[in-house]
């Protein structure tokens, strides 16, 4: 099946935290996606609760997935 990798460009702002910026990247990464029909069925992020919250409410028929990265980074401190 095809696979394609979407890297949106999100300008940081002094007052912006981590967690909003990873939203509106995700945002912004659905929108250029549904805007050229693309379908998305798994995605793979970090445990940011803003997007998981957004993934389940926005994007509900997508496969969410933590990225291994993160939970072991969890486990070991």
């Amino acid at each position: 099946p095809p696979r394609s990798t979407l890297f949106p460009y999100t300008t940081l702002f002094r007052s912006s935290s981590s967690p909003a910026i990873e939203l509106e990247g995700l945002k912004r990464c659905k929108k250029s996606m549904d805007e050229r029909n693309l379908k998305v069925s798994e995605l793979t992020t970090d445990r940011q609760t803003s997007v998981v919250k957004y993934l389940a409410q926005k994007w509900g028929e997508v496969r969410h997935f933590f990225d291994t990265w993160h939970i072991a980074k969890s486990k070991c401190g």
